[in-house]
């Protein structure tokens, strides 16, 4: 993956690591969960507003 591919995504909080949610699943607070790739930085402005 080059510099104009950014990923968006979260990590959970260390306070719910290990922790199942309602469904069962347990929380990991070591993993990076991507959301979405954003290539050429076009969803997200960068630099001054207008």
């Amino acid at each position: 993956m080059t510099s104009k591919v950014r990923l968006a995504g979260f990590v959970v909080p260390t306070s719910l690591d290990g922790k199942k949610n309602s469904e069962g699943i347990l929380f990991n607070s070591n993993i990076f969960y991507v959301v979405f790739l954003d290539k050429d930085h076009e969803f997200w402005p960068t630099g001054e507003a207008d």
